[in-house]
């Protein structure tokens, strides 16, 4: 990012960055007990949601801020405006630290090796924003050597009606050139474009794992021994498996 990155600055965002990780990591290594009181098995992926803390269906802490994580931003000492949470990462703007209008996002504890790893995130994003002029990603200005946060220009909102079809299908195409991992449900909305020097841009992009695996922390709990415990007590008839969003139903297990 140019000369006007200081040291001081640098030395902010590592802290910052570090909390962050620190309170979401400590939150995904919740003890045993909740993870096997929080994981369903869901019938119509045919597969377990592992997760440590759910309030009828909703996974707290996935693309919202754990309250370890927003009493870091609500109480340091740097004017900080939250611009959005997602699973892996957090955005926000540094009004009165930068010259220029940026926006950092710090890379969140992942769910697994690589499935919602922020820093990772930053790091594939970095390399793919800056790696050529003709990908349609707003282009990263600076990127932790280890991911710990990664700075962009600020690009400007824009409104549904503003994406054409036809924008949408070019963006597709531009992007499924740089891999498959791309999905193309990252473009059903507005959000995650901007304008950017006069130009719609896709403002976040992030690898996705394949395969089937059981959604949850295999880095910070035993999954396999918390699906087992799980399996227990569909068996006991104390847990129900969730069928559609809201609807409980009795498990069938031999």
């Amino acid at each position: 990012m140019d000369n006007s990155l200081e040291s001081a600055d640098t030395d902010i965002l590592t802290d910052l960055s570090e909390k962050l990780y620190a309170a979401r990591r400590d939150f995904l290594r919740a003890n045993f007990e909740s993870y096997v009181a929080d994981t369903y098995y869901y019938t119509f992926d045919d597969g377990y949601y592992c997760w440590p803390s759910q309030t009828n269906g909703y996974f707290e802490g996935f693309t919202d801020l754990t309250d370890a994580e927003r009493q870091l931003i609500e109480t340091t000492s740097e004017t900080i405006e939250l611009v959005g949470v997602g699973a892996s990462r957090i955005v926000c703007r540094f009004p009165t630290r930068f010259e220029r209008a940026v926006v950092v996002k710090f890379g969140r504890c992942g769910m697994g090796e690589s499935y919602g790893t922020g820093r990772v995130d930053n790091l594939i994003e970095y390399q793919l924003s800056t790696s050529t002029d003709t990908l349609p990603i707003v282009p990263s200005l600076y990127c932790d050597p280890v991911g710990r946060y990664a700075i962009y220009p600020e690009a400007d909102t824009i409104a549904e009606r503003e994406v054409s079809d036809s924008r949408r299908t070019e963006l597709k195409s531009k992007m499924e050139a740089v891999g498959p991992e791309f999905r193309e449900t990252e473009l059903d909305t507005a959000e995650n474009l901007g304008r950017w020097n006069g130009e719609i841009r896709i403002l976040d992009y992030c690898a996705f794992e394949t395969g089937s695996y059981p959604m949850g922390v295999p880095d910070h709990v035993d999954t396999d021994a918390v699906i087992r415990a799980v399996d227990d007590r569909r068996r006991d008839g104390t847990k129900l498996d969730i069928e559609s969003p809201g609807t409980l139903i009795s498990p069938r297990l031999r």
